[in-house]
This record gives C-alpha cells, sequence and structure tokens, in this order.
C-alpha cells in the first residue's frame, strides 16, 4: 500500500481519471489473492478495460516479483550474515506443525462436495436475506456488503468443525476463475492505451516496497526464508508462499500456508480502505 501510494503521486497526473478504484483492485491481489481483487473490483466497479489494467499490473508485477525472490535463495547465507539473523527454532516448530496436518485433505469424495455444496447455498441465501435490510452506506454497495459477509461467515466457520470439510479450496478455485472470465470477457485490450502508465507505476511500486522490505528486514533480523515468505504471502498468498517455503525446506510449507491465509482475511476489507484513501488523494 505504501509503495503504491507512492506511485500513485508520482504518476496519477498521466493515468485515467478512475486509476486509484483500479490501483485499489490490484492491491487487494497483493495483499490478500485473486478472490480479494474480484471482490475489490466487485465494490469500486472496476470492469472491463480497467479490469485489464488491473490483471495486467497483478502479472507484470508478479512476474517481476518472483524472479527477484528466486534469484535471492542462492544468496541465503549472505543474506542472513548481513541482517545477523537467527534461525534457531525454525525446524522444531516447522515439524509440529507437520505432525498436525491431515495427510487426506486433498482425497475428497461426491459427498465431500455435496456438502460443500449445501454450506454455500445456506450462507449464499442467509447473506442475501440480510443485506436489504440493512441501512444505506456511501461506501459500500451490495456486493460489497455481500464481500464483507461472506469473508466474515468464512472466517467464523474456519473455527468449527466445518473447517474439516475437504475439497473446499478445489471448488473456490472453480467459481472463482469463473469469475474471471466473465469480468475479463468485457475487456477490450485494444483500449488499453493507459497500459504503459500502469506499468511505470508498478515499478514504482516494486522499488519502495524491495526497499522497504530489506530495511526491515534489517532492523528485525529477518532470517531469508521468514522474511521471502512473509513477502510472498503478501503479494502472492497462499499459493506462491507455500511454494517458496518449499523451496527453502520441504518441512516449512505450513508457515507459507498461515502467512497467505492471514493475507486472505485481511485483504479484501484493507484494499477497499486503500481505494477510498486513493479517492482522497485523486
Amino acid at each position: 500500500m505504501t509503495g503504491f501510494t507512492v506511485a500513485f503521486l508520482i504518476c496519477k497526473g498521466f493515468l485515467p481519471e478512475n486509476a486509484w478504484a483500479i490501483i485499489a483492485a490490484t492491491t487487494g491481489s497483493f495483499i490478500g489473492e485473486t478472490i480479494n481483487m474480484v471482490a475489490v473490483a466487485g465494490v469500486f466497479g472496476v470492469e472491463g478495460v480497467d479490469y485489464a489494467y488491473s490483471v495486467m499490473m497483478v502479472t507484470f508485477a508478479f512476474t517481476i516479483f518472483m524472479t527477484v525472490i528466486m534469484a535471492l535463495i542462492q544468496k541465503k547465507q549472505q543474506w542472513n550474515k548481513f541482517m545477523k539473523a537467527n534461525t534457531d527454532g525454525l525446524d522444531e516448530i516447522a515439524k509440529r506443525i507437520a505432525e498436525d496436518t491431515d495427510p487426506d485433505i486433498n482425497t475428497c469424495t461426491m459427498l465431500d462436495y455435496l456438502k460443500l455444496f449445501g454450506v454455500a447455498l445456506c450462507g449464499t441465501w442467509a447473506i442475501n436475506s440480510i443485506i436489504p435490510h440493512l441501512p444505506p452506506v456511501t461506501f459500500l454497495n451490495a456486493t460489497g456488503w455481500r464481500v464483507v459477509f461472506s469473508s466474515i461467515l468464512g472466517i467464523i466457520l474456519g473455527v468449527t468443525p466445518a473447517r474439516k470439510l475437504k475439497g473446499a479450496t478445489e471448488c473456490a478455485n472453480v467459481f472463482l476463475y469463473a469469475c474471471m472470465c466473465v469480468t475479463a470477457s468485457y475487456s477490450d485490450l485494444k483500449q488499453c492505451t493507459q497500459a504503459p502508465g500502469f506499468l511505470v507505476l508498478c515499478v514504482i511500486m516494486l522499488i519502495v516496497m524491495f526497499a522497504m522490505w530489506t530495511l526491515f528486514s534489517k532492523i528485525f533480523k529477518f532470517d531469508l526464508f521468514t522474511a521471502e515468505v512473509a513477502i510472498t504471502a503478501n503479494i502472492g498468498g497462499t499459493s506462491s508462499a507455500p511454494l517458496i517455503a518449499a523451496t527453502h525446506n520441504p518441512n516449512w510449507i505450513s508457515f507459507g500456508i498461515l502467512l497467505g491465509f492471514f493475507g486472505d482475511i485481511v485483504g479484501t476489507g484493507l484494499a477497499i480502505l486503500f481505494g477510498h484513501f486513493l479517492h482522497f488523494l485523486a
């Protein structure tokens, strides 16, 4: 958010009027994941060409980001020495987390999918029944309320026995990519005349982000594993953070999942607030 704020203040003179909303949707993906971007885009009405800009920024920035992160893995010892990092205890913690993981979590039957479908229908009915009775709010439309209540309901179910339902990730990905395809189908890439400006914005954001990342890693003496998994969970989420964690050590995948999941929880809310902040700056 700090990187995009600096970049927006520098670039807003040659960006379209609603660039703040496009950046907010992109920030939703970077704080959380693609589902957060779709949600924030729905709240601010980012669709068509504007949505194409957001997807373009995510792809461009993430490609550069992963290149840097993967290159640094070979410099682990130099990084830890420079940061004066202490890695004692990581192996033991990761081992305990791995022991608590259900090895059959990804083995699903038709009954598992039907249970998830039932939970989804009941949750959707409950949320849609509540929304018409809510007082009007200037910064949240009906789509925004659905996102907020769905997130809250998901978090609540995540601390109940419902968290043991299998196949949630697979089902969620199907609907997520279907939603992305529908939204992106309204895009006309020939009209993306502002693409260079948004790419410059991404470069500035990445420079600021990496500078802050290095500074705080030095201040708090973060080892390379902790620093990389944390920032990857920030800009990538539960799909890419475990990959980086596994590259360091397969037994540390759980750290990436936990950090990525935290970003998923707060991503939509923070991106919506950030969007209103950018609108103020605009």
